[in-house]
């Protein structure tokens, strides 16, 4: 029964959102990306019950060693149990300025309910983080905290930035009943 209500859940959203790319995730859930067509799955990996998937673009003949543009999905099983959202990413941008003191610019850090959505930039941390822009929306659910990343090459218009951030706000976990 379960297993039925659950795949009925999955199909109805798949049919409201015809450009979204739907990953198996654990047990009956899954990952619902709604990045349309121009985005491919680039590395997965799912250790300790973690789950990672990065996307990239499909259009630019991009891969993992080449992207301009990155979209990651983390799954965090029991994570939520231990720390909120906000704590999670605010313990990122620490871990990250203690690595990189010189090289992190931090454009903002919101709470938003039971979310939390970062920005920041990297610059010249070679050996840590290669130069980047990274837009991060930290969730959590029922059974996990939940990380999607937006992270650009090079310095990103506000137009990007706002495509971006609509983007990481549509990602779904759908967890199993």
């Amino acid at each position: 029964m379960r297993l039925v209500l659950f795949s009925l859940v999955l199909v109805l959203v798949l049919l409201s959102a015809p450009d979204v790319l739907a990953d198996k995730a654990s047990g009956d859930g899954a990952i619902l990306v709604p990045v349309g067509t121009d985005w491919k799955l680039g590395y997965q990996v799912a250790q300790d019950g973690m789950i990672l998937r990065e996307y990239v673009r499909i259009a630019s003949g991009e891969t993992m060693e080449n992207w301009t543009e990155l979209l990651s999905v983390t799954v965090n099983p029991g994570l939520q149990k231990k720390t909120d959202a906000y704590s999670f990413a605010e313990g990122m941008l620490s871990l990250s300025k203690a690595k990189c003191a010189d090289g992190l610019t931090i454009a903002r850090l919101e709470k938003q309910g039971r979310e939390a959505l970062s920005q920041w930039a990297i610059k010249g941390c070679l050996g840590f983080f290669p130069d980047q822009t990274t837009l991060l929306r930290t969730f959590v659910t029922r059974d996990a905290l939940c990380s999607v990343q937006y992270a650009w090459k090079t310095p990103p218009r506000p137009e990007a930035v706002r495509k971006a951030t609509e983007l990481i706000q549509k990602v779904t976990i759908v967890e199993a009943p």
